[in-house]
């Protein structure tokens, strides 16, 4: 009764849970795990400066690599392909080339074959392509490949969550230990890692997805009752998700890692993981007090019964027709105590961090509908009404017969 209730109240605050038993397990979290861009940053990527080209056909290089990431869904190849579509409106002097053999390999990047010439084209870390960086920068960066050769680079900035830091504190408050890990270079987990107050021991950059895997595994082997949270949204965490203790997935991120968590967050709020925790630690202290509630009843009952207290009063004893309403009695606070759960806003504590994640997401949501509407008005200007549609349609042979003038000047007269 008490995992039905938590679950529906879960439910209501935008936590999934695929499998109801991680809602008693993540009670007894020690160590949460935050994946990095996507998951504690905003994962909306922006390029700063000017990409460095190699001496090169610049349009060229550019056509290749929009027509290699245009269709990828990783952070960095949106970002990359939202700047070269404005850089096509803006100068109008190349377009997306063909490219064949597109494959997308998670924490590396993604490579393809260029359909004219067949020669390999690579974007993606410099340690996948085997690039030599001097010192490490603070930001997300990128590199393409031409047959091997180096020919463009992108530096992308990453903001985090706004509301991560709250999250972290919480739970360095209620003594769970932070971790963050990457496919990123070190120079920028390090750089979020100082910003968000999480230890730099507990940080690893240059992460596989076998890497994230094999480290959560190693930190449940390090302690006998450690219990692991991870959190992340793209195809690269799935691994992960499934290693961890609890998998826990962010609504913005991919069907395969949706489908790899035990629980899912509808929104992309960082503070409903402390809304989950405060979920799991409040139904096992109901399903604690309904055991005890039942054993204390049930021992009771059974003395009674069985007549232990006749020689104390001889009326001390439960006659056959009250005996149904013991069955009553003993069901009745367990519900009670279960649906307490409904009554209470487990939400209103983070009042703060809720009203931060709203001003940075509102006005995002508010753009998103004004570009939706006036895309569906642009659609609908040039569309005609359906009894218009179906005039056409009764004089469609009248229009065989003797042409297509009369349609058209009957057409031009309705308006």
């Amino acid at each position: 009764m008490v995992v039905l209730i938590a679950g529906g109240v879960a439910a209501r605050h935008g936590i999934i849970f695929r499998d109801p038993q991680k809602l008693e397990i993540a009670r007894n979290v020690t160590d949460v795990i935050f994946d990095k861009t996507g998951t504690i940053t905003t994962g909306r990527l922006e390029i700063i400066g000017l990409p460095m080209h190699r001496n090169t056909d610049h349009t060229l290089m550019k056509g290749l690599l929009l027509g290699l990431v245009k269709d990828i869904k990783h952070p960095v190849s949106i970002a990359i392909t939202q700047y070269l579509e404005r850089d096509i409106l803006a100068h109008k002097n190349f377009e997306p080339l063909q490219v064949n053999n597109i494959t997308s390999i998670p924490g590396k990047g993604v490579q393809g074959n260029c359909a004219k010439t067949g020669v390999e084209i690579r974007a993606g870390n410099a340690e996948w392509l085997h690039i030599n960086v001097i010192g490490q920068g603070k930001n997300t960066a990128c590199y393409f490949t031409y047959g091997g050769d180096l020919r463009m680079s992108f530096e992308l900035l990453d903001q985090p969550r706004p509301e991560a830091i709250m999250v972290i504190k919480e739970l360095h408050a209620r003594g769970i230990n932070v971790h963050m890990l990457s496919g990123d270079n070190d120079g920028a987990v390090s750089d979020v890692a100082t910003t968000l107050y999480i230890d730099e021991a507990n940080t690893k950059a240059r992460c596989t997805p076998e890497g994230k895997m094999q480290y959560i595994r190693d930190l449940q082997d390090s302690r006998r009752k450690s219990i692991v949270m991870f959190l992340g949204d793209g195809t690269n965490d799935s691994a992960a998700l499934k290693q961890a203790d609890v998998g826990v997935h962010l609504n913005d991120g991919s069907d395969v890692a949706k489908s790899a968590a035990d629980v899912v967050l509808i929104t992309t709020r960082l503070h409903d993981v402390l809304i989950l925790l405060d979920i799991s630690h409040a139904a096992y202290r109901r399903i604690c007090w309904n055991f005890s509630w039942s054993a204390f009843y049930n021992f009771f009952a059974i003395i009674l019964a069985a007549g232990a207290f006749v020689k104390l009063q001889a009326n001390v004893r439960i006659t056959p027709q009250w005996a149904g309403l013991g069955e009553l009695i003993s069901v009745l606070p367990v519900v009670l105590i279960a649906f307490q759960m409904r009554f209470r806003n487990y939400s209103k504590p983070y009042g703060m961090m809720e009203r931060t994640y709203q001003k940075v997401e509102a006005p995002k949501r508010e753009q998103r509908r004004s570009r939706q509407s006036a895309s569906s008005a642009s659609a609908g200007c040039c569309e005609l009404p359906t009894s218009t549609l179906a005039h056409v349609d009764a004089i469609t042979g009248m229009s065989e017969k003797r042409g297509l003038g009369k349609v058209a000047y009957w057409l031009s007269s309705r308006r």
